[in-house]
């Protein structure tokens, strides 16, 4: 639409854009309208301090709320050529009639055009709030922050952080399949491609597990680092359930290894008890993948240090971790034993008579 209403800048206009694009122009803003079916000059101000101190000033001064206009606003900048770099601001009230609405957003990129100056930032507002200076700094920080994704591009990146874990894991196989084929070669020879992958824990996690088995204390979470393949402390300490379920990541799965202890017909009993958090979807794919496959390998680790893991969980959320589920898999209720019926008699004839 940028050339279909046929309006263009008159003679005075385009001498004022001349004089914009020089260099140290000592002008600092011009107001545009349209008039006539022309593009008009309708105010010009010059500038007298700082671009940020001007700025409210200076359009509170051009801008009339019911009347639409572009402004052209010098900022403090230059680019590499030492031009000045200009804010451009169209403003059309919401209350405007529908035509003009429409003549006014189709000519302002025949406007910008005929400029030819070096335009840094674009600002359309229906308000004069939202073109005033907390506008403008509001704009240029949305600017360089990350623009929200659709459903249908999220579905994108996470096809693409899939691809990308398939990739690692066809890659971890090959190298086992190879160092198989190493280390044994022969006709009989079976190659077994491991189903499960293994970070190892590092000094603190290993530590943390150590005190664990010996119950110094009650409770040890353990991280996957990815980036270094290695699986880490989270955190240790002497925790309640509720505790713990109370500091349990929204959107990160962990590995959680819990002495439980309870009272059991009058006895105190503590039990080891092994809980995989995964948060559902919330958590990447590809940390999904990672966790899920480590699970076990981290599991034999543990036992390996001497930890007696009693029973092992899984759960998505926090609220599923109380001291009643996991009473409930320690002591799972008896099964209703089903009655058995006897089968009837089958219907007799009576005792025997004697014919005569």
């Amino acid at each position: 639409m940028s050339l279909q209403t046929g309006i263009r800048p008159n003679e005075e206009l385009e001498t004022t854009f001349k004089v914009l694009r020089e260099p140290f122009c000592p002008l600092r803003a011009c107001k545009i309208s349209i008039i006539s079916q022309e593009l008009v000059c309708s105010g010009i101000l010059k500038a007298k301090t700082t671009f940020e101190q001007e700025y409210d000033s200076i359009v509170a001064s051009l801008l009339k709320p019911s009347e639409p206009c572009y402004i052209l606003l010098r900022s403090d900048k230059v680019d590499k050529e030492k031009i000045s770099l200009w804010v451009f601001i169209s403003y059309i009230p919401e209350d405007l009639k529908v035509r003009d609405k429409m003549v006014y957003a189709a000519t302002k990129s025949t406007l910008k055009k005929f400029f030819g100056g070096c335009i840094d930032v674009e600002i359309s507002g229906t308000t004069p709030a939202e073109i005033l200076y907390s506008g403008y700094t509001l704009h240029r920080k949305l600017e360089g922050s990350t623009p929200p994704l659709s459903l249908s591009e999220i579905e994108k990146k996470e096809l693409e952080s899939l691809k990308v874990v398939i990739l690692f894991f066809i890659k971890l196989c090959v190298l086992l399949m190879a160092e198989k084929a190493m280390s044994s070669v022969g006709l009989s020879t079976r190659y077994e491609v491991a189903s499960k992958l293994s970070f190892p824990l590092n000094k603190l996690a290993v530590g943390a597990l150590k005190e664990l088995a010996n119950f110094t204390i009650t409770f040890v979470s353990l991280a996957l680092n990815l980036d270094e393949e290695t699986t880490c402390l989270d955190q240790r300490a002497n925790s309640t359930v509720k505790e713990i379920s109370a500091e349990l990541p929204s959107e990160s799965p962990r590995y959680l290894f819990i002495a439980f202890n309870h009272e059991r017909e009058g006895a105190v009993e503590t039990f080891i008890i092994f809980v995989y958090f995964c948060p559902g979807f919330k958590c990447s794919i590809k940390e999904r993948m990672c966790y899920s496959s480590c699970k076990s390998s981290v599991v034999t680790a543990a036992e390996e240090l001497g930890l007696k893991i009693t029973t092992k969980i899984e759960i998505a959320s926090a609220r599923e971790l109380t001291e009643e589920n996991i009473l409930s898999e320690l002591y799972p209720p008896e099964k209703a034993k089903l009655h058995k019926f006897s089968k009837p008699k089958a219907a007799g004839r009576g005792a025997r008579r004697l014919i005569t």
